[in-house]
């Protein structure tokens, strides 16, 4: 179950989000089903969420907060997955690019602490963005999914 809060973009469809995070989850979690909320918020909202959560200032483009597997739960919680629109499309990132790349945070892949295993995870599930426009996105982040 995939659950879209906030004034979501309309260029985010529920069927589109709901392939990718099936797709995603099959290839890098495929033993049960899952759930996630995805809250698309204001510049004020992730700037105040970044700060109290991650010690950074200003607003951000994507933020994920996992919450812990519950041992012989039937459906897996994943958590939530925080979103700027505001900031994304200033960047001109695309919002499936986002929640992918908040999906592989919430399964436990951190670009920061793991570059390498964020890049295969990356390389692996890329084809489930399907066919949203990259192009945008500087090489770099076209083909690891991260800005280092």
């Amino acid at each position: 179950m995939i659950e879209l809060a906030g004034i979501v973009p309309d260029e985010v469809q529920s069927t589109a989000v709901e392939t990718l995070v099936s797709c995603v989850t099959a290839k890098l979690l495929p033993e049960q089903p899952t759930a996630l909320s995805i809250h698309f918020v204001s510049p004020v909202e992730v700037a105040t969420l970044n700060e109290t959560h991650l010690q950074h200032s200003g607003p951000t483009d994507v933020l994920s907060f996992p919450v812990a597997a519950i041992p012989g739960a039937v459906e897996r919680q994943l958590g939530d997955i925080v979103i700027c629109p505001e900031v994304a499309i200033n960047r001109g990132e695309p919002m499936l690019f986002l929640v992918h790349h908040g999906l592989l945070h919430l399964l436990g892949y951190d670009h920061h602490t793991d570059p390498t295993a964020w890049t295969e995870v990356y390389q692996a599930s890329k084809n489930c963005l399907g066919n949203v426009d990259l192009s945008a996105l500087p090489n770099q982040v076209q083909t690891i999914g991260f800005e280092a």
